[in-house]
């Protein structure tokens, strides 16, 4: 085998480049520095029979530099993903903070909405401690770009909003939606039919304030009334004041029957939408991770069992 000239110096200079890094991985999620330690020796015993024992040699054979060359590749790329890995389980570390709108049963002030069970286990089983803050959409949006709080749970994917606004661009999407939800019509009379949307215009109709999907589809209705309390607007169609509302399926049932609204009928037409988390950005690298215990969750009968207690369906 042919030696090539390689100075210990410049093996050295690599060390010097390399292993700091490896330090930094560590320091960064407090984690004790034993892994960097370790490391270090590692190299230091490669070197050490590359060269016979004598340090200040000036060559080395090609296989030689290779595998110490190798060996600090490793060292960097392992070691970096293992202090990652271990940062996400740390019991020491602050829970993450997520902002949710509180409309039960989806999500509810003890903790005990569908979505909360959704979000709990999502986290835990990526190794994560969260804490749920029930928190107005928009102002949760807000908090989670400007980093007060970690996350926000609201029913868009995009950001883009047509009114002008601030662009959420500290903001990164899970691509997989948490959960699918419904905007119907719901009314009492016996007597109404309501198959598209054109039909809500022949009657008075109330919805939620600032819901983007109403405003847009109701813009043009000439009797209509905005409120910002969930349960007021299913009073308003209790006592007559409307004859139809639009609003989210489930949780409209929910407070029907705790207000003693009976004969409640939903509409044949509704809306989808999906519910995403949006991660600030110092998070994005858990992405892979949540996205893939979220999968997992919908594909092993979890998220069935979840919202198979809350009567969900139509």
């Amino acid at each position: 085998m042919v030696p090539i000239s390689c100075s210990i110096e410049r093996y050295s200079a690599i060390c010097i480049m390399v292993l700091p890094l490896t330090s930094l991985s560590v320091n960064q999620y407090h984690l004790p520095c034993v892994f960097t330690s370790v490391a270090k020796q590692c190299v230091l015993v490669s070197l050490n029979r590359e060269t016979g024992g004598d340090m200040t040699q000036s060559r080395l054979c090609p296989d030689g530099f290779f595998r110490v060359f190798v060996l600090l590749a490793l060292v960097f790329v392992f070691g970096t993903a293992f202090t990652h890995q271990a940062s996400a389980a740390d019991p020491n570390s602050e829970p993450l903070k997520i902002a949710v709108t509180s409309l039960p049963p989806v999500t509810a002030p003890a903790g005990d909405g569908y979505l909360d069970k959704i979000l709990k286990e999502l986290f835990a089983r990526s190794g994560i401690d969260c804490e749920l803050i029930p928190t107005p959409p928009r102002r949760g949006l807000t908090d989670a770009d400007a980093g007060i709080l970690d996350a926000a749970v609201i029913p868009f994917r995009s950001l883009k909003f047509p009114r002008k606004g601030p662009d959420f661009s500290n903001l990164r999407v899970l691509p997989e939606p948490l959960l699918t939800t419904e905007l119907s019509g719901m009314y009492t009379r016996s007597n109404m039919v309501v198959t598209s949307v054109e039909d809500f215009f022949d009657y008075r109709l109330a919805f939620m304030r600032g819901w983007r999907q109403a405003e847009e589809l109701f813009k043009e209705h000439e009797r209509t009334q905005k409120v910002s309390d969930p349960r007021l607007l299913m009073e308003m169609l209790a006592s007559d004041r409307v004859d139809i509302v639009f609003f989210s399926t489930v949780p409209g049932k929910y407070i029907a029957r705790q207000i003693g609204l009976q004969n409640l009928k939903v509409s044949e037409f509704y809306i989808k939408r999906h519910l995403y988390l949006h991660l600030h950005k110092r998070h994005a690298s858990l992405l892979p991770l949540l996205v893939k215990q979220l999968v997992a969750m919908k594909e092993d009968g979890t998220m069935k069992s979840i919202l198979a207690g809350y009567n969900v369906s139509r």
